[in-house]
């Protein structure tokens, strides 16, 4: 898998909106914080669009991923928020245009879309917080965009993983994001094959029943059986009917990988909560002893 050039001070960052609908308030808050910390920072022409609940029209914001795609000064895309829209433009763009210009491509959740679609092309990309989040004041939110930056510029990092038992040593390029986005994705010209990769995954705001439907989902496509482990970021703000589903989303994937004997860590700080440490998406990874390293 093919690793962008890491960043340094001065390298130009441009912020675009490939979803929802951002506010003019949000924007100024992330040029600032992106600038105080060393880089230019640029934005999509459309990025203050807005179409209903989308950033604008799905040719504004494919032309303005397009465009940070095509700039050669672009060093890092950032996403600045999710919701839903990401898969609507993944079509749309000129995707041979990243082969000349490769970079960085950051964010989370609805992200995954794109991020998905960049690892079936070979390229590694960052899950990572979003500007829309620079709103947030607390330490663990504000300690989220430092690790992103830490990561985006080549620092080395290491990950402590919650394990039940002691696991052999497992080796394999990180895979995945939101469940729901990689459900909703599943057949399509971005889709590969998972065979010996870590899924990594997190959801919002999901009913139970529904968390299942969508493992079932992967496992009848082929996805589980030959995975090297599973880690599980949060699952938040979970639903469950009055006649309760009787699992909580995390017992529904441990279900699932039991079938196939593959470990599952659990708890790790990644998607929708304060604490949301960035994870190569494409990059090979070692865990030992509960520890997890990139290994490129």
């Amino acid at each position: 898998m093919k690793t962008p050039t890491f960043l340094k001070k001065g390298d130009q960052i441009r912020l675009i909106a490939p979803s929802r609908f951002i506010e003019e308030d949000d924007l100024k808050k992330a040029i600032s914080f992106y600038e105080q910390n060393g880089f230019k920072v640029t934005t999509g022409n459309y990025i203050l669009s807005r179409n209903n609940q989308f950033a604008g029209s799905t040719k504004e914001r494919s032309s303005d991923l397009q465009e940070a795609i095509n700039d050669p000064e672009v060093k890092a895309i950032i996403a600045f928020r999710g919701g839903y829209g990401a898969a609507k433009i993944v079509d749309q763009v000129e995707w041979s245009a990243f082969e000349k210009n490769p970079k960085w491509f950051c964010g989370y959740s609805d992200a995954t879309a794109i991020h998905y679609h960049l690892q079936s092309m070979g390229w590694c990309s960052l899950h990572s917080t979003m500007p829309i989040h620079l709103k947030s004041t607390d330490e663990e939110s504000i300690m989220s965009f430092y690790a992103q930056l830490e990561v985006l510029k080549g620092e080395p990092v290491e990950y402590y993983l919650k394990q039940d038992k002691e696991q052999a040593i497992i080796e394999g390029k990180v895979v995945g994001g939101n469940l729901s986005v990689l459900y909703s994705i599943l057949g399509s010209s971005s889709d590969f094959d998972w065979s010996n990769y870590v899924l990594f995954l997190e959801d919002l705001d999901e009913y139970l029943y529904h968390v299942d439907r969508m493992v079932n989902a992967l496992d009848r496509a082929q996805k589980l059986k030959k995975l090297k482990a599973i880690v599980l970021g949060s699952f938040s703000q979970m639903n469950d009917n009055e006649v309760p589903f009787g699992s909580s989303a995390q017992t529904i994937l441990k279900e699932y990988a039991s079938k196939y004997s593959i470990p599952v860590f659990e708890e790790f700080p990644s998607g929708h909560q304060p604490l949301n440490l960035p994870i190569i998406l494409g990059s090979k990874v070692k865990i030992e002893n509960g520890v997890m390293v990139y290994a490129n």
